[in-house]
């Protein structure tokens, strides 16, 4: 029903470079849908071994497009930031 969807759906407007979800992360699952703008999906690498490994760009989602959807699916930490 509309009322369900009503209190469970957020609209947030976000800053450039705002963390919605961090890696390794089981806290805050969400489907994400992103209306406008671009929300850049990263990865940390998993050898902590390495002094000067950096993220990396995963890809970027664009107006109309899911992320998340995995993570609540599966209940497992987010693999991405």
């Amino acid at each position: 029903s509309h009322e369900l969807l009503h209190s469970r759906v957020i609209i947030n407007s976000l800053d450039e470079g705002r963390v919605i979800i961090e890696q390794g992360s089981i806290e805050n699952a969400q489907l994400i849908l992103v209306l406008k703008g671009n929300l850049k999906i990263t990865q940390d690498p998993y050898d902590d071994d390495e002094e000067d490994s950096t993220e990396t760009c995963l890809t970027l989602v664009h107006p109309h497009e899911i992320v998340g959807g995995l993570q609540l699916l599966t209940n497992e930490p987010s693999f991405y930031t």
